[in-house]
């Protein structure tokens, strides 16, 4: 069990024209985390990035959904929480507790630029 809050780097302030996937093993056993979004800029696409915390099955190698947001088509920061027991707002929040390997999935409306970091404050 984990008994100490750890802040990591998700996805790096970048200029991203595509989504982006990146796995993050659990291995301190954390059982939520908070999802710290930095839109800096954003394309002419109407539709926007949304973010989807995603679990991951280590014996099939799929993902299923945890949280997903609403899209993001301004800039500004927007947080994510996932933790047991925590307050449930749709795009927002969930009660939910993070699997052994956990994965984050911008996905983009469009081909238009957006530019963004990523950060996770994980809980124990």
């Amino acid at each position: 069990m984990a008994y100490t809050t750890r802040e990591t780097t998700i996805l790096a302030r970048a200029v991203r024209s595509a989504n982006a996937s990146t796995d993050v093993d659990n291995e301190g056993g954390h059982r939520g985390v908070i999802i710290f979004i930095d839109m800096i800029a954003v394309g002419g696409a109407p539709g926007g990035v949304t973010f989807t915390i995603r679990g991951k099955s280590t014996l099939s190698n799929q993902y299923y959904t945890m949280l997903g947001s609403a899209p993001i088509k301004v800039t500004g920061n927007t947080v994510l929480r996932l933790y047991p027991g925590g307050l449930v707002t749709a795009g927002l929040s969930a009660n939910d507790q993070l699997p052994a390997v956990w994965n984050l999935l911008s996905a983009h409306s469009a081909g238009t630029n957006f530019t963004y970091s990523v950060n996770a404050i994980l809980l124990p």
